[in-house]
């Protein structure tokens, strides 16, 4: 994807330098550092697009102004060591600036931070600039915007260091980039009213639907900042310095007007998506970047919302909600996100699961849902059936309030009283352990959702490396050191927790189990057929 981003490079030359400091220095007195220091002088460059070519050159693009900027490192204990505030110059296409470098052994962390209104003293450690950054709302909106590198971890202390750094961080330079993202919420429909907005910060393959005592880690309510007929929104990524943040869902709460003239606020929840250039299908957003400026356009509601941001949060993806994302970029077409029908169909998230065991699975709960009405069509009596239309009988069941439900019965839901189920797969003994896959059809009402499982044999004690085809995105659950995720096939590649891969495939590395004992583990993936859960287990 070719995404619109407004950001300033630092390509730094380095002057040797006798000992000489600005008299906006501030130093601390550490042992391990020496009366030596380096001059660096620092190039600002923007990038930019060929829009804003057509602006004279005689002032940099409102996007790229720095009036101020930071130089602060800290101590392998997060303790301020050195902080500075270097005159910069402008030249006519870059900005320029010289910076005076201490020598010292041990780890350092070094931030610049253009823009933000910092007096010297004030910061004492690592943890009060990035919570004072993160949480300020100053100079978000309007330039100079307030913008920083990512955190920048040094060895040691000296000019060798930190060209490494610049030169590991691409494109010969550190990238400064706000530590917000923009965006715009239009509402074309005049029988909707929009309130406000709830972003949730949850992880990418996150379940989409909560438990019920459920509250997300980070949901942020933000106010508009613009006049309520075009407004503004912010989203604040939390920690400065980290990588972007790995998705989210949003809850709109509005008060829509019925064709009777009946009123009533409501909540609904929407996943933003945008498109995959590479493919033209759609993909759910998987990280949100600082200076990208997000639209999103609801474009028409018809139906009552949930009756608070709770049931919402726990119910699956809204159908009364028309609304599309466009992440601005230079695409030749838009991306349009259509929640009407039933797109989202019963909440689910994951369409597949693959799962490596020789145990026989009896009631194995693969996920959890809601079962809601979001649809005017399934008042009064609704059909659900686990397993329409009775090809796998008995292999895909599902349990609602502790009753098990294994074939076609009748019930009658409300949108603010959804039922959490369990989806459970059993199987017999002949075929547990053997290679098969299935595919069942759950039917609610006039909504279906297609659900694969796919067995294999458990994984042997030896390093097991699983490809996973069409897939560019992975996440350990819980945190299972000896599973990994690699770009890579062979053994000793480097491993993640977590990945994003630039490739349309990835691999799943299971280490050799010496413990004597088996484990299990999950892995949460993404890729060009949706989610779909990976359950393994290895033999001790």
């Amino acid at each position: 994807m070719i995404v619109k981003k407004k950001y300033i490079q630092l390509v730094l030359f380095v002057l040797l330098f006798s000992l000489g400091a600005c008299n906006s220095d501030e130093m601390s007195d550490i042992n391990d550092t020496t009366e030596v220091q380096e001059q660096m002088v620092l190039q600002l460059s923007v990038q930019q697009e060929s829009v804003v070519y057509t602006r004279g050159t005689g002032t940099p693009a409102d996007e790229a102004k720095v009036e101020s900027m930071d130089f602060l490192i800290f101590n392998h204990d997060g303790k301020i060591v050195y902080h500075q505030h270097p005159v910069l110059e402008w030249t006519g296409n870059e900005y320029k600036t010289t910076v005076n470098i201490p020598s010292a052994t041990g780890e350092h962390t070094l931030y610049l931070i253009a823009n933000y209104p910092m007096e010297a003293g004030t910061i004492h450690t690592l943890q009060d600039l990035e919570s004072r950054i993160c949480t300020s709302t100053k100079a978000l909106v309007k330039p100079p915007f307030v913008m920083a590198t990512r955190r920048i971890t040094l060895s040691s202390l000296n000019m060798i260091a930190i060209r490494n750094a610049m030169e590991s961080d691409g494109s010969n330079g550190f990238s400064l980039k706000r530590n917000v993202a923009k965006f715009s919420v239009g509402v074309a429909d005049n029988n909707f009213e929009l309130i406000s907005i709830n972003w949730l910060g949850c992880p990418v393959s996150a379940s989409v639907l909560a438990d019920v005592d459920y509250t997300s880690p980070s949901t942020l309510s933000v106010s508009s900042l613009a006049p309520s007929s075009n407004p503004i929104y912010l989203y604040q990524i939390r920690k400065m310095g980290l990588d972007a943040h790995k998705g989210f869902h949003i809850v709109v709460h509005g008060k829509y007007t019925a064709a009777d003239g009946t009123e009533r606020e409501g909540y609904y929840k929407l996943r933003l998506c945008t498109i995959d250039d590479a493919t033209g299908e759609k993909v759910p957003l998987t990280s949100i970047v600082g200076n990208d400026y997000y639209k999103l356009n609801i474009r028409s509601v018809t139906g009552f919302g949930a009756n608070s941001f709770e049931n919402a949060e726990k119910n699956g993806f809204t159908n009364d909600m028309e609304a599309f994302m466009l992440l601005e970029y230079n695409g030749t077409h838009d991306y349009q996100e259509n929640y009407l029908q039933n797109g989202y169909q019963m909440g689910f998230e994951n369409s597949r699961w693959i799962i490596y065991s020789n145990e026989i699975l009896n009631s194995f709960v693969l996920g959890h849902f809601y079962r809601c009405i979001r649809d005017e069509s399934l008042e009064g009596y609704t059909m659900f059936d686990p397993d329409y239309p009775n090809l796998q009988r008995g292999l895909i069941t599902v349990k609602a309030n502790g009753t098990e439900i294994t074939g076609e019965t009748v019930c009658n839901d409300t949108p603010d009283n959804p039922v959490e189920m369990d989806l459970c797969f059993t199987e017999s003994s002949e075929v547990a352990g053997t290679e098969y896959s299935f595919t069942s059809i759950i039917q609610y009402g006039v909504l279906q959702k297609t659900v694969t499982v796919e067995r294999h044999s458990s994984i042997g004690r030896s390093y097991t490396v699983l490809p996973m085809l069409y897939t560019n995105y992975g996440e350990v659950f819980d945190s299972c050191d000896w599973i990994g995720i690699a770009e890579q096939r062979h053994e000793g590649a480097i491993i993640y927790p977590q990945l994003d891969s630039a490739n349309d495939y990835i691999f799943v590395h299971v280490k050799e189990n010496g413990t004597g004992n088996a484990r299990e583990g999950k892995v949460r993936l993404f890729g060009r057929n949706g989610y779909f859960e990976l359950r393994i287990r290895q033999e001790g």
